[in-house]
């Protein structure tokens, strides 16, 4: 597949990189998993398998030979050979079509998996991007992205729109009082990304403002000293000095991964 178009950010992603915290090196990976996943699984790749992670669509990919795609995540206009086609099922596309990905109605992140996987080279274990270290293969207008062979058999050919949640599931983290997170709403800082999403809202005031710096986790909720919560995404630095409120589930973060905007609150996981 040729890339025509990027539209705002195309990344390859994965699973991540694993076992180099120590070292100071983020695990980067999809934002959201779920749909990573999903992608594989319409196109019968095992889960490991990179895929594209599109923000907000614009990408436009041509094909070199008979290819196999799945779009997920956010849901918008998929259009292959200037036919609209769906998200969330497999997509044939023959040589010299183009697949190009709107603006989504709803979500931010489109997840483009292909029968055999995105092959381009690794870099320690992983094809994964992270854009905090700018490790791992960068996605450039008229790359030529390899695709490994196809041996797999799909476990789904269709999967319904994942529901909309307006809250985000949390465990309570080590510093805070949980309750001041959840007694409030939050809405999304545009200056968001990978690294940190930023909450916006009525400020938390905390008697900890900082910490020595220590080992920090995905999902991690952060007060800095301003009060407005800071949700750590796949790119986060390794360690912080920040008081932890909460901790956002694995399956929550999925939802963050999706968040463009409006009113959001967290709940406690049960």
């Amino acid at each position: 597949m040729i890339v025509r178009a990027l539209g705002a950010q195309t990344l390859v992603q994965d699973a991540g990189r694993h076992d180099y915290a120590h070292l100071g090196v983020p695990t980067a990976g999809a934002f959201d998993q779920f749909s990573w996943r999903l992608g594989n699984r319409l196109v019968g790749n095992p889960d490991e398998c990179a895929s594209l992670e599109c923000l907000g669509g614009g990408l436009v990919l041509e094909a070199t030979a008979h290819v196999t795609v799945a779009v997920t995540g956010a849901q918008g206009p998929v259009v292959v050979a200037g036919r609209s086609r769906s998200t969330d099922e497999p997509l044939h596309v023959a040589p010299g079509d183009r697949l190009t990905l709107r603006t989504p109605r709803s979500g931010l992140r489109y997840y483009v998996a292909i029968a055999g996987g995105w092959t381009v080279e690794p870099t320690l274990g992983s094809r994964s991007r992270d854009t905090l270290g700018q490790l791992g293969p960068s996605v450039k207008v008229g790359d030529h992205l390899p695709v490994g062979p196809h041996r797999g058999t799909p476990t789904v050919d269709h999967a319904p729109p994942p529901p909309a949640r307006l809250s985000f599931e949390v465990t309570p983290g080590p510093d805070l009082d949980l309750a001041p997170l959840l007694q409030r709403e939050w809405d999304l800082d545009p200056q968001s990304n990978r690294i940190g999403v930023r909450l916006t809202g009525d400020p938390i005031a905390a008697a900890i403002t900082s910490l020595p710096s220590r080992p920090m986790v995905l999902g991690a909720v952060q007060l800095p000293p301003n009060g407005l919560p800071i949700i750590l995404g796949p790119d986060h630095p390794t360690t912080g000095g920040y008081p932890v409120i909460a901790v956002v589930t694995g399956r929550s973060m999925s939802d963050v991964a999706q968040w463009s905007g409006g009113p959001r609150r967290f709940r406690r996981a049960r």
